[in-house]
């Protein structure tokens, strides 16, 4: 008679252990899969952020170019295709707004060396003091060593307005 509850506890016990070992299977499982399809949504969900931006970027609007350049301030790190897109308007855009909206949002990734040279482009060959003064601000905080013969250049130009000139004579200082 001791036998047969002892073997009947452990058929109970072993059940109870397989269940349980069935029903932890399932929701690591179930929480492997779900962790997949999260991250494939957040893929798309990045994809479509970055072919809006893309759109936006090239709209005839003014407002909507700055309304793109200011979603891709939302991203962590912009493909470089929307670091390009971005450097484009910063260098080409007919709009000093939007020229002055790309240089904020591309001096959150100092680090890039994209992004660094485009802002040393910049730098010779932008004409409007205001986005001049953002591209020099940038430079002098990063201590963008390559911008010291540009900035020089710019101080010898006589047509450079002296309030740049100031901005320019503090970057540099801020650099060497």
């Amino acid at each position: 008679v001791l036998a047969f509850s002892w073997k009947t506890a452990f058929q109970i016990a072993a059940s109870i252990v397989l269940l349980l070992m069935g029903y932890l299977f399932g929701e690591h499982r179930g929480y492997n899969t779900a962790q997949i399809q999260i991250a494939s949504l957040e893929e798309k969900s990045q994809e479509l952020k970055t072919e809006m931006t893309l759109a936006m970027l090239d709209n005839r609007s003014a407002s909507q170019r700055i309304k793109a350049v200011s979603y891709s301030e939302e991203m962590n790190m912009p493909d470089d295709k929307i670091l390009q897109a971005i450097i484009g308007r910063l260098h080409n855009d007919d709009n000093v707004n939007v020229r002055l909206s790309a240089a904020e949002a591309l001096s959150r990734f100092q680090k890039n060396s994209l992004v660094k040279n485009a802002f040393i482009t910049a730098l010779k060959n932008e004409k409007n003091p205001d986005v001049q003064i953002a591209v020099i601000q940038f430079l002098a905080h990063v201590k963008e060593e390559r911008a010291v013969a540009p900035m020089q250049k710019l101080l010898n130009r006589p047509e450079i307005p002296q309030y740049v000139k100031l901005q320019l004579n503090d970057g540099l200082s801020q650099i060497l």
